[in-house]
């Protein structure tokens, strides 16, 4: 069974960085967290 991803997209790295470890702390190991710095990397690691 697969589990559950939140999939976080901006251009600098600092913000995704931030992003993660606040939903990290909301949701704990609850999802898989991607993180891409453009739509294209984004699209690419939401087809695998």
């Amino acid at each position: 069974m697969s589990q559950a991803a939140i999939l976080c997209v901006d251009d600098e790295a600092p913000i995704l960085k931030v992003l993660k470890e606040q939903l990290k702390r909301c949701f704990g190991n609850q999802y898989i967290y991607e993180l891409a710095q453009s739509a294209e990397e984004a699209w690419m690691r939401s087809m695998n």
